[in-house]
Protein backbone atom coordinates (compact mmCIF):
# COMPACT_ATOMS: atom_id res chain seq x y z
CA UNK A 1 0.00 0.00 0.00
CA UNK A 2 2.92 2.22 0.57
CA UNK A 3 4.57 1.89 -2.28
CA UNK A 4 1.64 2.34 -4.43
CA UNK A 5 0.90 6.06 -2.86
CA UNK A 6 4.54 6.99 -3.22
CA UNK A 7 3.74 5.91 -6.71
CA UNK A 8 0.56 8.16 -7.31
CA UNK A 9 2.68 11.14 -5.40
CA UNK A 10 5.34 10.80 -7.64
CA UNK A 11 3.39 10.31 -11.01
CA UNK A 12 1.06 13.56 -9.46
CA UNK A 13 3.94 15.59 -9.02
CA UNK A 14 5.12 15.02 -12.59
CA UNK A 15 2.21 15.32 -14.63
CA UNK A 16 1.30 18.25 -12.45
CA UNK A 17 4.84 20.48 -12.33
CA UNK A 18 4.14 23.68 -12.65
CA UNK A 19 8.19 24.70 -13.69
CA UNK A 20 10.38 23.20 -16.55
CA UNK A 21 13.92 22.49 -14.85
CA UNK A 22 16.20 23.99 -17.60
CA UNK A 23 19.47 22.65 -19.36
CA UNK A 24 22.47 23.60 -17.38
CA UNK A 25 20.54 23.83 -13.79
CA UNK A 26 22.47 24.32 -10.82
CA UNK A 27 21.55 21.54 -8.40
CA UNK A 28 22.27 20.17 -5.21
CA UNK A 29 22.33 16.35 -4.49
CA UNK A 30 21.67 16.39 -0.37
CA UNK A 31 22.84 14.06 2.04
CA UNK A 32 21.21 10.47 1.85
CA UNK A 33 23.45 8.04 4.00
CA UNK A 34 25.85 7.74 0.62
CA UNK A 35 23.27 7.20 -1.83
CA UNK A 36 23.91 10.71 -2.98
CA UNK A 37 27.18 9.48 -4.42
CA UNK A 38 25.36 7.09 -6.21
CA UNK A 39 23.22 9.48 -7.68
CA UNK A 40 25.76 12.20 -8.59
CA UNK A 41 27.64 9.28 -10.55
CA UNK A 42 24.60 8.68 -12.32
CA UNK A 43 23.81 12.00 -13.20
CA UNK A 44 27.30 12.17 -14.75
CA UNK A 45 27.07 8.93 -16.55
CA UNK A 46 23.49 9.29 -18.40
CA UNK A 47 24.75 12.89 -19.01
CA UNK A 48 21.67 14.70 -17.65
CA UNK A 49 22.04 18.36 -18.69
CA UNK A 50 22.45 19.68 -15.27
CA UNK A 51 25.79 20.92 -13.32
CA UNK A 52 25.91 19.52 -9.89
CA UNK A 53 27.31 21.77 -7.18
CA UNK A 54 28.67 21.06 -3.56
CA UNK A 55 27.27 24.21 -2.25
CA UNK A 56 23.25 24.41 -1.44
CA UNK A 57 23.55 28.14 -1.49
CA UNK A 58 24.45 28.37 -4.86
CA UNK A 59 21.75 25.45 -6.29
CA UNK A 60 18.64 26.21 -8.35
CA UNK A 61 17.19 22.95 -7.23
CA UNK A 62 18.20 20.56 -4.43
CA UNK A 63 17.73 16.78 -4.98
CA UNK A 64 16.19 15.27 -2.07
CA UNK A 65 16.30 11.10 -2.71
CA UNK A 66 16.05 8.23 -0.63
CA UNK A 67 16.87 4.03 -0.98
CA UNK A 68 16.39 0.87 0.47
CA UNK A 69 17.88 -2.67 -0.27
CA UNK A 70 16.35 -5.56 0.52
CA UNK A 71 18.88 -8.72 0.40
CA UNK A 72 17.19 -11.67 -1.45
CA UNK A 73 16.17 -14.42 1.83
CA UNK A 74 16.22 -17.49 1.72
CA UNK A 75 12.81 -18.26 0.29
CA UNK A 76 13.39 -16.58 -2.99
CA UNK A 77 16.77 -18.02 -3.09
CA UNK A 78 15.68 -21.56 -2.62
CA UNK A 79 12.16 -21.24 -4.20
CA UNK A 80 13.29 -18.77 -7.38
CA UNK A 81 16.60 -19.41 -7.58
CA UNK A 82 17.51 -15.69 -7.79
CA UNK A 83 20.24 -14.62 -4.93
CA UNK A 84 19.38 -10.48 -6.42
CA UNK A 85 18.72 -7.64 -3.88
CA UNK A 86 14.95 -5.83 -4.11
CA UNK A 87 15.51 -2.11 -4.53
CA UNK A 88 13.35 1.08 -3.84
CA UNK A 89 14.50 4.51 -4.22
CA UNK A 90 12.79 7.90 -4.84
CA UNK A 91 13.49 11.21 -6.19
CA UNK A 92 12.10 14.57 -5.58
CA UNK A 93 13.24 18.10 -7.08
CA UNK A 94 12.91 20.83 -5.03
CA UNK A 95 13.21 24.24 -6.22
CA UNK A 96 15.60 25.81 -3.90
CA UNK A 97 14.14 29.76 -3.86
CA UNK A 98 10.70 28.49 -3.27
CA UNK A 99 10.47 25.28 -2.23
CA UNK A 100 8.21 23.68 -4.86
CA UNK A 101 8.36 20.62 -5.64
CA UNK A 102 9.17 20.68 -9.64
CA UNK A 103 9.72 17.07 -10.35
CA UNK A 104 9.47 13.36 -8.40
CA UNK A 105 9.84 10.05 -9.47
CA UNK A 106 9.91 6.49 -7.70
CA UNK A 107 11.91 3.03 -8.44
CA UNK A 108 10.73 -0.15 -7.33
CA UNK A 109 12.95 -3.90 -8.54
CA UNK A 110 12.39 -7.06 -6.82
CA UNK A 111 14.72 -8.26 -8.73
CA UNK A 112 17.84 -6.00 -9.17
CA UNK A 113 20.98 -6.85 -10.87
CA UNK A 114 23.75 -4.27 -9.76
CA UNK A 115 21.49 -2.30 -6.48
CA UNK A 116 21.59 0.76 -5.54
CA UNK A 117 23.55 1.92 -9.36
CA UNK A 118 20.68 0.23 -11.25
CA UNK A 119 18.34 2.88 -9.14
CA UNK A 120 20.22 5.37 -9.04
CA UNK A 121 20.96 5.21 -12.99
CA UNK A 122 16.92 4.49 -13.44
CA UNK A 123 16.22 8.13 -10.97
CA UNK A 124 19.04 9.73 -13.66
CA UNK A 125 17.43 8.67 -17.01
CA UNK A 126 14.18 9.74 -16.04
CA UNK A 127 15.23 12.84 -15.19
CA UNK A 128 17.07 13.78 -18.44
CA UNK A 129 13.83 12.46 -20.00
CA UNK A 130 12.09 14.76 -18.05
CA UNK A 131 14.67 17.51 -18.62
CA UNK A 132 15.10 17.07 -22.15
CA UNK A 133 10.88 17.31 -22.55
CA UNK A 134 10.28 20.21 -20.91
CA UNK A 135 13.07 22.31 -21.56
CA UNK A 136 12.17 23.06 -24.71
Amino acid sequence: MKKIVLTMIAAAACAFALEPIATNSKMFVAPAGGFENYVSAAIMNKRVPVTIVTDREQADFVIETAQETQKAGWAKILVKGDMRSSENASMRIVNAKTGAVVYAYQYDNGSSFRGKQSSSESLAKWLKKYIERTSK
